[in-house]
């Protein structure tokens, strides 16, 4: 698994490579929830940042470390220290910063990770999980309040369940209304 973007706590997208030392071609993207054998593993549709940089990172550290072993050993490459840096800065820019959420997604997925299990959000998902996540969640919210969610949001109800269910129901205006909700609920709090 390379390409690992999306981070948030022991969850990212990761995807898949067919590989000769280096990643040639994506196989699959995937949601991990955890890390080593006990991972959870969910098929996503194919992660466009995840693949780009699955690609482009070790690529762009193996022609950083072949011009900077030239530069150090062959005085023929002396002239090329200027691009050698130039090839690290990017190399580590695709490695440490590029791939991270916005701070907005991080809450948006955190809210998600503490109602579903985890932050995967709908749009990665394929259609059959989406819907699992949405009767779920509907069900959920069924059992325990006798207010339908929709009507909750509207009356001004703040609860992480009303985001989760308006994002699996595909309603960003809903999903900004709970989200608007809550932090109305945090600043009284």
């Amino acid at each position: 698994m390379f390409g690992e973007v999306d981070r948030l706590g022991n969850e990212s997208v990761r995807t898949d490579f067919v590989h000769v030392i280096l990643p040639i071609w994506p196989r699959g993207s995937y949601y991990q929830v955890g890390d080593g054998d006990d991972a959870q593993v969910m098929a996503l549709r194919p992660h466009r940042a995840s693949i780009a940089l699955g690609i482009a990172r070790p690529w762009l550290w193996m022609i950083a470390t072949i011009l900077a072993s030239g530069t150090l050993f062959d005085e023929r490459w002396r002239g090329l220290w200027p691009v050698t840096t130039g090839v690290i800065a990017i190399a580590a820019v695709a490695t440490w910063v590029l791939g991270r959420l916005p701070p907005d997604e991080v809450i948006r997925r955190s809210i998600l990770q503490r109602t579903i299990g985890h932050g995967a959000p709908p749009e990665l998902l394929p259609p059959a999980s989406v819907e699992n996540v949405r009767v779920a969640l509907t069900a959920a919210w069924g059992r325990h309040h006798e207010l339908p969610w929709r009507e909750a949001i509207a009356r001004g109800v703040a609860s992480d369940w009303l985001v989760a269910l308006a994002e699996y129901h595909r309603e960003p205006r809903l999903s900004a209304a709970a989200r608007a909700n809550l932090e109305r609920a945090d600043l009284v709090n």
